[in-house]
């Protein structure tokens, strides 16, 4: 059974991963990856999140941004 999208809580290294867009869409990959496995009879991998950082709009011309350690 999967769970992905908006219903998925998980954690990784200890920590809660944020309720965002991209860890549903990773997600979403990586279960159709496992279930094309399944497919060919072959183990599933398992899930990873990778933190690609986060962006917001906060006027014309003017946004915020976090990669990693950097903040813009």
């Amino acid at each position: 059974m999967y769970i992905v999208g908006d219903l998925i809580a998980r954690t990784q290294n200890g920590k809660q991963l944020p309720a965002v867009a991209p860890l549903a869409l990773q997600s979403g990959e990586q279960v159709a990856r496992n279930i094309r496995l399944a497919v060919e009879g072959k183990a599933g991998e398992p899930f990873v999140y990778i933190d690609k950082g986060a962006m917001a709009t906060i006027g014309r011309n003017r946004a915020v941004a976090q990669i990693g350690r950097f903040r813009f």
